[in-house]
């Protein structure tokens, strides 16, 4: 029941303290099962194997893409104001 309230605090705005808080609890519970997921695996490979991808990839949505402002992204290769040539 907690880690369905936190999931649904994550789509509130994201500078609002409960969707940080719902994003670390998130990163924590995909961790942990990720982890727990490798005490199955000599039983269930397969499985196993889906459930920690399943898992790394939960953590990644969580993680990419924060930390700036809402709504702007800026390409990680070019530096601000890349691209742009004067006098040509």
């Amino acid at each position: 029941m907690i880690l369905i309230a936190l999931g649904a605090a994550l789509f509130g705005p994201s500078d609002r303290p409960s969707a940080e808080i719902a994003r670390w609890v998130g990163i924590i519970a995909a961790s942990l099962g990720a982890i727990s997921a490798m005490f199955a695996m000599p039983y269930y490979p397969v499985w196993s194997l889906r459930y920690v991808i399943i898992a790394v990839m939960v953590v990644y949505g969580l993680v990419a893409g924060y930390g700036g402002k809402a709504g702007v992204r800026r390409s990680p290769r070019a530096p601000a104001g890349a691209g742009v040539r004067s006098g040509a």
